[in-house]
């Protein structure tokens, strides 16, 4: 299930991988990318054509590769993780303002 958060003018969408059914609010709109094979690829909400709140890119295998943010102009916001095959951590950068402000990478 998806979890959709208005705050103000940010938008936040809590979801699980499995995630079948989702109530999207008035002028968002799901966007989902597959693999040749059918797998989800990537997953997030677009508001007037632009990204919002939490998004998700996937592995092959269906493991998590990114958790991304953006804010309600479609900036990058906050926290992004990446992750590997595995789905053991492997970078986190910070966004502030639109702006990439720091980079951790991880062994």
């Amino acid at each position: 299930m998806v979890s959709v958060l208005l705050m103000g003018t940010t938008f936040f969408a809590l979801a699980e991988t499995a995630a079948i059914e989702q109530e999207v609010p008035t002028g968002f709109e799901l966007y989902e990318e597959h693999f040749n094979a059918g797998n989800l690829s990537e997953r997030g909400y677009l508001y007037e054509g632009k990204p919002v709140g939490e998004w998700q890119r996937f592995h092959e295998n269906g493991q998590v590769s990114m958790d991304a943010l953006f804010k309600a102009d479609g900036s990058p916001a906050g926290s992004w993780i990446y992750y590997d095959e595995t789905g053991k951590k492997i970078k986190e950068e910070l966004y502030e303002d639109g702006q990439l402000v720091n980079t951790v990478e991880f062994d």
